[in-house]
């Protein structure tokens, strides 16, 4: 029996667990519950919002926070408020990577394959070298794979080509978290700015979804 030897790198984003368990009691105050499990993932399916299960009065209920772009929590990570300091500097966060393969969420796939199901969540794979080239190849009766690029996998997960950018805010957020609660935060400093705008184009795309439209608008567009 062959054993093979691969290097694997993950991308990802590390946060101080300070910011989660302050998010936590957040959200324990806002329900009147006791959180017994927390998913950002839910792996019965993708969905816009993070899964909590809650305890409150002798009963378990599932409830959600709001639309993820709307959630104060993932506002503050998508715009990178909360990362540990070495992540604005992390020297692998780049297009020549190390590892044999790459694993990555594909941010915005739906842009190049508008019609695939993505409710159970798509990863992206890096293949970095011959070894990890012909590793891949070897899985591929167990893998449903699709061909893409690294130009277009890098447009909406940037962390690929290189660290997230510091923000102003990265700053003063902890000193704030200390300072004042993170439902003060939530509603002065984690507020998505856009929200008529967002709420408009997740109709437009619903409906263009509805109507057969959006896979037909994006072949156009691509053109």
């Amino acid at each position: 029996m062959r054993i093979y030897s691969l290097r694997i790198w993950l991308v990802m984003v590390s946060l101080p667990k300070k910011s989660f368990f302050a998010y936590k009691d957040y959200l324990e105050h806002k329900n009147v519950g006791r959180i017994s499990s927390f998913n950002f993932r839910d792996l019965d399916g993708w969905g816009p919002a993070i899964n909590i299960r809650l305890e409150r009065r002798n009963k378990t209920v599932v409830v959600a926070d709001s639309y993820y772009l709307f959630s104060p929590y993932l506002y503050a990570f998508l715009n990178g408020y909360l990362n540990r300091p070495v992540c604005y500097s992390c020297p692998y966060a780049r297009s020549g990577r190390v590892g044999d393969i790459t694993l990555a969420d594909f941010w915005g796939v739906r842009r190049f394959f508008p019609s695939l199901d993505v409710k159970k969540g798509v990863s992206l794979i890096l293949v970095n070298t011959e070894k990890g080239r012909k590793m891949l190849e070897s899985m591929n009766n167990n893998l449903d794979l699709m061909p893409s690029c690294f130009e277009d996998a890098v447009l909406e997960n940037w962390n690929l080509a290189h660290p997230t950018v510091r923000p102003p805010q990265r700053d003063t957020v902890y000193v704030n978290l200390d300072k004042y609660s993170f439902e003060h935060l939530a509603k002065n400093e984690f507020r998505c700015p856009h929200k008529l705008r967002i709420y408009a184009r997740r109709f437009i795309v619903a409906t263009l979804d509805y109507l057969h439209l959006k896979e037909l608008i994006c072949q156009i567009v691509r053109r």
